[in-house]
This record gives structure tokens, C-alpha cells and sequence, in this order.
């Protein structure tokens, strides 16, 4: 795989044409560099991958999860590696927050909408399970006109689990003395109901829940449907039909849907949006 390695994104977008690995490293040594895989096609479709917690002992990093997965899918894309978890070598989930002066959100938002203008995408979708469901949300909110598809993903931080909390807390917020306090500072970058409560509603969203994850379920699926006014055991359209909650059955615990159901509701949700079908082999 080729890699280049650049201070600035900006570099790249003038010679973007083909497969690579990108490492842009900032000349403010305060900001994360931003590591991601581009794959482009002939369409104007731009898939964005996004991770969720990696093994540090089983994998290293960069993480692009969901490449054999999408090798089917006929569209660009392009899989994001979160450096926030490059901060310590036992963090394993950073939900793509970055700093606390530093959003790592908005630079890869930033990152995704120089690309569509530069290489003429006109349907973005962002995808991820988990974590990575967490940062595709929080990214599509960004992004205008875009559509996350998230399976199973965290809605709040602080109803995580508190190992995963304490060193995201320990890494990037060390100065504040308990998670509430995070919270009430940095809301709109650890709570997607209160970023979505917040913010215009420009973007779409296909939300994802597995109901053998009864965590999951009720910790962050309900809250997230109630908050905008649907049932979430019934599941259905906003009322703006913005959003879509789906809850259906995979297997007992927090696992993503089967390779071929994963690609479906991508699929789907490119239709419902976009109105167009996105082909796959």
C-alpha cells in the first residue's frame, strides 16, 4: 500500500486520484495527525468508514475496519483511523474525540467535505458500528446533506463502561476532577442527544440496534429514539423523516450484523436519501 506522508490535507486533494494511506501530520505538534485510506472509484458516492474499540494487544494501528466487507460495495471510500486512541497504548476506544483543544471530530468532518467538493461526490454516507457509530453520528451532524448508518453505537460517553470512560477521561480531559463535570464543558462532543438536541437538523441518519444487546438497547438506543419522539421497541421515522430507528435480532451480545445485512442497510439508506441504488457486486 502506498503511504504519504503530509503537514498539510490540502496536499493531498491535489493529487487524489488513486489507493493510498495518508498520514497528515500537523506543523502544530498540539494537533493529533489525521491517518486514512482512500479508495476511489468512478461514482459519486463517498463511503466513510469509521472504527469502533480495538484490541491494542491483537491489533496495531491503523485500524480500517470494514474493507473486506465493502470491496463488494461500488463507490469510493474512504476508512478513518482514530488517533485519539494513539495517545496511550492501552486506550482502546477514543470515539474519534482527539484533545480537549483539539476536535478530531471536526478536522476528519473538515477532511470529508474538501473531498466531496474537490472529487465532485454528491451522496456522502458515514458508517460504523459501536464506537465507530458513535463518530459516524457525531460526523454526519457536520456534514450537510449527508447520512450516517450506525449499528449499535455508544449515544453518551458517560453512560459507557467506566473502564473505557476513565481513560478517555486520564488521556484527554486529566485536569477535570470527575465526569460530570466533562460533560456540562464538552457536551456536543460526548453526548449525541445533546448534539443533536442542539444543532440544525441537516443531515439524515439510518440508527441500527441490535436487540440481543440489551446494554446497548436500553442504555443508548431508547434514549437516542425517545429523544426524538420514537418508540423504541416499535421503531420507525422521525417526524421530520430525517431518521430512521431500526432494532432487530443478530445473536445475544454487542456484535454487528451479518457481512451481507451490514451492506443491506447501506444500501437501503442510500435509496431512502439519496434516491438512487448503490450497486453491489
Amino acid at each position: 500500500m502506498s503511504i504519504r506522508r503530509l503537514q498539510a490535507a490540502s496536499d493531498f486533494l491535489r493529487d487524489s486520484g488513486r489507493t493510498e494511506r495518508i498520514i497528515v501530520t500537523p506543523a502544530d505538534d498540539s494537533l493529533l495527525p489525521l491517518d486514512f485510506l482512500y479508495e476511489p472509484e468512478e461514482s459519486a458516492t463517498l463511503i466513510v468508514i469509521l472504527h469502533g474499540a480495538l484490541n491494542r494487544r491483537r491489533f496495531e494501528l491503523p485500524r480500517f475496519e470494514w474493507r473486506t466487507t465493502l470491496e463488494r460495495v461500488r463507490a469510493s471510500k474512504l476508512y478513518l483511523c482514530d488517533t485519539t486512541v494513539s495517545q496511550r497504548s492501552d486506550m482502546e476506544l477514543g470515539w474519534y474525540i482527539g484533545k480537549e483543544a483539539d476536535n478530531l471530530t471536526k478536522r476528519y468532518a473538515d477532511l470529508v467535505q474538501q473531498i466531496t467538493v474537490k472529487c465532485d461526490y454528491e451522496r456522502v454516507i458515514l458508517v460504523g458500528s459501536s464506537g465507530g457509530g458513535f463518530g459516524s453520528l457525531a460526523m454526519s451532524r457536520r456534514i450537510p446533506q449527508s447520512c450516517a448508518v450506525a449499528f449499535s453505537p455508544q449515544t453518551s460517553i458517560a453512560a459507557y463502561h467506566p473502564n473505557h470512560r476513565k481513560v478517555l477521561s486520564a488521556v484527554i480531559f486529566p485536569q477535570f476532577t470527575s465526569f460530570d463535570q466533562i460533560e456540562y464543558e464538552f457536551a456536543e462532543r460526548i453526548n449525541l442527544r445533546t448534539l443533536y438536541r442542539r444543532t440544525k437538523e441537516l443531515n439524515f441518519f439510518r440508527y441500527v440496534q441490535n436487540t440481543g444487546d440489551r446494554f446497548h438497547f436500553e442504555a443508548h438506543y431508547a434514549a437516542f429514539a425517545l429523544s426524538h419522539g420514537v418508540d423504541p421497541e416499535t421503531g420507525g421515522m422521525t417526524e421530520s423523516g430525517n431518521g430512521h430507528f431500526i432494532a432487530e435480532k443478530y445473536e445475544k451480545g454487542h456484535a454487528p450484523p451479518p457481512r451481507a445485512r451490514f451492506r443491506g442497510h447501506i444500501r437501503e439508506a442510500h435509496r431512502a436519501y439519496f434516491g438512487e441504488d448503490l450497486k453491489i457486486d
